[in-house]
């Protein structure tokens, strides 16, 4: 079955297509509510989460995507949230710290959280000396499958 030709506005009701070839789509906006490219876990190699927040002992989620929220645990030590659950726990947290008052500041992953298909920890530290410490801004990002 072929489709020669779809109204630039888009279709008015939906149609089903069955045993159809598709090699080429280019698609200005995707519209999924709900299920795997919601969350973009129907896609690899792209972010699967990210968090950028304000630490301290009341985290504030200044943008995110598959966040749902950010809970202080102990100075500098939160645990991240997400909305939906990954395919696994097999993923990758990566990201940055900066506070204008440490010199240098480090962003580690706490191992005092076990690793979910829902949740990981972070620690933010001091870096010139080590020491855990409430940091300015902490961003996230999570890589996977």
């Amino acid at each position: 079955m072929a489709i020669s030709q779809i109204p630039a506005a888009g279709l008015v009701s939906p149609i089903t297509l069955s045993n159809a070839s598709l090699t080429t789509a280019n698609v200005t906006t995707l519209n999924a509510p709900s299920g795997p490219l919601a969350t973009q876990n129907g896609m690899n190699g792209i972010a699967k989460a990210w968090v950028n927040f304000n630490g301290g002992s009341s985290p504030t989620i200044n943008g995110s995507f598959n966040v749902s929220s950010v809970t202080y645990v102990s100075t500098g030590t939160y645990t991240i949230n997400m909305t939906t659950a990954l395919a696994n726990a097999n993923y990758v947290p990566v990201g940055s710290v900066w506070n204008n008052a440490f010199p240098s500041a480090i962003l580690e992953i706490n191992s005092g959280v076990t690793f979910t298909t829902t949740q990981f920890g972070v620690v933010t530290k001091n870096g010139t000396n080590n020491t855990t410490g409430n940091s300015g801004y902490v961003y996230v990002a999570v890589l996977g499958s």
